[in-house]
């Protein structure tokens, strides 16, 4: 019918969606408390996919 789904043909629908999602999850998570250790724990882990993924364009470009 429509031919699928492609995020790069239909960018505002994308956003639409995306942000549908997020408000969702916003609304089932709201009441849950989270601790210091496991948000420290997300900012570490968050770093080091960001080291590794800046590491690989790195190895990319200069090899």
């Amino acid at each position: 019918m429509w031919g699928g789904f492609n995020s790069f043909r239909d960018p505002t629908r994308n956003a639409v969606l995306t942000s549908r999602f997020m408000e969702e999850d916003l609304k089932r998570s709201a009441d849950k408390i989270i601790s210091k250790k496991e948000r420290m724990i997300a900012y570490v882990i968050m770093a080091l996919l960001t080291g590794i993924i800046c590491g690989i364009l790195a190895m990319f470009k200069l090899g």
